[in-house]
């Protein structure tokens, strides 16, 4: 057994109950390598996970055949042959599983020839679950990380198989970790301490510095730095409701929904209209409300100009390009990001008349450095099926393209985030490590659960929330579809019905909010030095004391709260 933890660390954990937990692993190794890294968690309750003692605790399935070898560096490793039969040949382990734990997976492949890809699975009484998968390469080792959670308790087995056939398929360090839900909730609220509060001190002294004890303090966050918020869509350019609404909300950042899709802004070719979406920014501008730029283009076919279709390939190209420079000088500097070409790794319709892309990402630089271009996709967090179109491993090869394909300039991250089946938290998190290890800005832009298709999965509005918020690679978070008098008007998920009062998913994040985002007032007294100490979300805050004797108090003192790794000290002299 290579269950080997040689370290536990105590969390206390904000829900008044401590627990030791095996810390969680945020790491990946991206690229293709000469040799693999020895498994994570030691390989967890993987048996023989790094295959030196042969083939101990594996068997093949299906018509695979297996062998163990070893590199002219040393490491041994697993060979897998005569693969005829695509997803159902290769190696196996048996394990027991449990319902009510989460696992973690990793392991390292190569093929013998070519490029191909390959996924682990875990086969239970009641289906297959992938953990997810990636390309192996000939001639060097690429890593896979992901994770399931089970609907059962029972001895299940965890497969490696290949989508194609003719060549041998390497497997090296095997990692499977069980967290509990004590656990996986401890690793949040550490990354939640580490990455998105700070500590403060407040020291309350007389005239000549000596400490004040039993003052109380009331702490008052005036606004949160985490980037949270909504989409909104036009009718809130005339409809005070949903305005008060959405300003009594907090937001400080959204997106608009569709005004500033071409289909919208250029119904006619030739005859652009921006009217709605200027009153939008106009309302944007006048709450201090930040902006992301959705989209210059949709690569969907279905959602493009109807015109479009009577063009020549070299006039739809020019029509593409107008498209970029009307758009952008028309809103230079008034958005943060701009998602350039949005799911163009679901479609190519822009994609295939721009080189890829890049020639869209390059103008948009040109007219406008501010916005950070995004890419921005769907299924990429949400399905972990190896026929995804956009799970996290192509997502690092349309960046490389990119790359590959000369586009240099800053970019960033986009996983939309519209979950329509139960969410697998292992994955989640692992998907967004492994698209960490590019270096590039994170964000969560259309969250939402298909809640009008699949009422039962509003149960996970919150707990989705709080996972996305507390990984500590994640740098903002907008939820879609807010307010309207029908569901269509609301895509998947309505927080409100037509009179702005909360329907269930409404509730969840109203809940998560007050948790994580627009906290409430707190308070607390100091001690016989004269100090109290608290930990807060990074913030904009205002202090005030009440003094023991009710003597007159110090004024109130405002504080911006910001990630730095010190203490942040804040002191009251009485009068």
């Amino acid at each position: 057994m290579a269950f080997l933890i040689t370290v536990f660390t105590l969390f206390s954990l904000f829900f008044g109950f401590e627990v030791y937990a095996v810390p969680y692993d945020y790491s990946y190794t991206l690229g293709c390598v000469a040799k693999p890294k020895p498994p994570q968690y030691y390989g967890g309750i993987a048996v023989n996970s790094e295959f030196n003692d042969e083939l101990t605790g594996w068997a093949a399935v299906g018509n695979a055949t297996i062998a163990t070898a070893k590199s002219a560096c040393g490491n041994s490793y697993a060979v897998v042959s005569n693969i005829h039969t695509p997803r159902s040949d290769g190696l196996s382990q048996a394990f027991n599983v449990d319902r009510d734990i989460l696992y973690t997976v990793s392991a390292w492949f190569q093929v013998s020839v070519g490029e191909v890809p390959v996924q682990v699975k875990i086969v239970t009484s009641t289906g297959n679950q992938t953990a997810n998968w990636i390309v192996a390469k000939a001639g060097c080792w690429t890593m896979l990380k992901g994770g399931f959670h089970v609907n059962v308790t029972e001895t299940a087995e965890l497969h490696f198989e290949t989508n194609s056939t003719g060549f041998d398929m390497w497997v090296d360090s095997v990692s499977v970790q069980p967290f509990t839900q004590e656990e996986w909730t401890s690793h949040q609220a550490q990354s939640l301490e580490k990455v998105r509060k700070g500590k403060v001190r407040f020291e309350v002294v007389d005239p000549l510095e000596n400490p004040v004890a039993d003052a109380v303090v009331l702490i008052k966050q005036h606004e949160p730095h985490f980037p949270f918020g909504c989409d909104m869509n036009g009718l809130i350019v005339d409809n005070q409701a949903y305005q008060r609404w959405f300003l009594e909300k907090r937001f400080k950042y959204s997106v608009f929904e569709n005004e500033l899709k071409w289909g919208a802004t250029e119904i006619t070719q030739g005859v652009v209209n921006y009217t709605v979406p200027d009153a939008m920014l106009k309302f944007a501008k006048k709450h201090r409300i930040t902006l992301r730029g959705h989209n210059i283009l949709w690569d969907d076919p279905d959602y493009e100009p109807s015109w479009l279709a009577t063009l020549s390939p070299v006039e739809k190209r020019e029509a593409v390009l107008q498209r970029v420079k009307s758009v952008v000088n028309k809103y230079k500097g008034q958005f943060i990001h701009w998602d350039v070409i949005n799911e163009n790794m679901h479609y190519h319709s822009f994609s295939d008349l721009t080189n890829n892309g890049t020639d869209a990402f390059r103008l948009l630089r040109q007219l406008d450095p501010h916005p950070i271009p995004f890419l921005n996709e769907f299924n990429v967090i949400e399905d972990c099926s190896i026929q995804s179109k956009a799970n996290p491993w192509q997502y690092l090869e349309k960046i490389d393209q990119l790359r590959k394909e000369g586009y240099r300039g800053p970019l960033g991250i986009g996983l939309q985030g519209h979950f329509n089946l139960e969410p697998n938290f292992p994955f989640i998190r692992a998907s967004i490590d492994m698209l960490h290890a590019t270096g590039l800005r994170i964000w969560i832009t259309e969250f939402g659960v298909n809640a009008i298709g699949n009422p039962w999965l509003v149960q996970y509005v919150e707990p989705l929330l709080h996972e996305l918020h507390a990984h500590p690679y994640v740098k903002g978070i907008l939820v879609w579809g807010a307010v309207g008098s029908n569901n269509s008007q609301c895509f998947d998920m309505c927080w409100t019905d037509a009179n702005y009062n909360n329907l269930p998913a409404g509730d969840a994040i109203d809940k998560f909010m007050s948790k994580f985002i627009t906290v409430p007032d707190t308070n607390g007294k100091t001690d016989g030095s004269g100090t109290f100490e608290a930990s807060l979300f990074h913030g904009e805050y205002e202090a005030t004391v009440t003094l023991p004797d009710g003597a007159q108090p110090p004024a109130p003192l405002s504080f911006n709260l910001v990630p730095h790794g010190d203490v942040t000290v804040v002191k009251f002299k009485t009068p």
